[in-house]
């Protein structure tokens, strides 16, 4: 398995759109693993990436007999005129901070929610497993997703959008037996 790790950490440019992170991190894969099959997983913004990833794969005839999504709504895509919206976060504190592109942090949550709302997806011809806490609203978020899959399962755990990365016993006993049934063990 391939867990996809965010671009903008250390000093590594964020691409402007999914597609670019994602043909970014194909290539950065095939030159440590040139061949499958790939197993890949991202969590909130990176299972948009992942997902993206397992597209690009199949299309350059490689195997990826399952893609995990953690977390993360299914892609839908921005609304006209979404580059001119205001963005806020909720700091710690619970305070209201509006996001502007004048500081490292900001700027990249900004450059992920744009590409986010601009994402769209397609078909894909990999199993989907979607791992998901209550939180995350399952009436549109789970039949969005397995529309876009050859097949899919919904795996959903206690925590929410923060936490359910700290809750790695009970990610790993949802991952594992999929690795076994794709019979494949893990990459890193």
């Amino acid at each position: 398995m391939v867990l996809v790790h965010p671009h903008g950490v250390g000093t590594s440019v964020i691409p402007d759109t999914i597609e670019a992170m994602a043909l970014d991190r194909v290539r950065r894969l095939r030159a440590l693993v040139p061949h499958g099959p790939y197993v890949v997983a991202g969590y909130c913004v990176n299972a948009y990436v992942a997902f993206e990833m397992a597209r690009l794969l199949i299309v350059q005839g490689e195997q990826v007999p399952a893609v995990i999504v953690i977390e993360a709504r299914a892609p839908g895509g921005g609304e006209v005129g979404e580059e001119a919206a205001a963005y806020v976060t909720i700091d710690g504190k619970g305070q209201v901070r509006a996001l502007a592109a004048d500081d490292p942090s900001s700027d990249r949550h900004l450059r992920y929610v744009r590409a986010m709302r601009r994402y769209r997806g397609g078909a894909c011809g990999s199993h989907l497993v979607l791992i998901r806490t209550h939180a995350l609203d399952s009436s549109t978020c789970d039949a969005d997703w397995r529309h876009l899959a050859a097949s899919a399962e919904i795996h959903v755990i206690d925590g929410d959008h923060a936490t359910i990365v700290t809750r790695v016993g009970e990610l790993a006993r949802v991952i594992r037996p999929v690795m076994a049934r794709r019979g494949k063990a893990p990459h890193g």
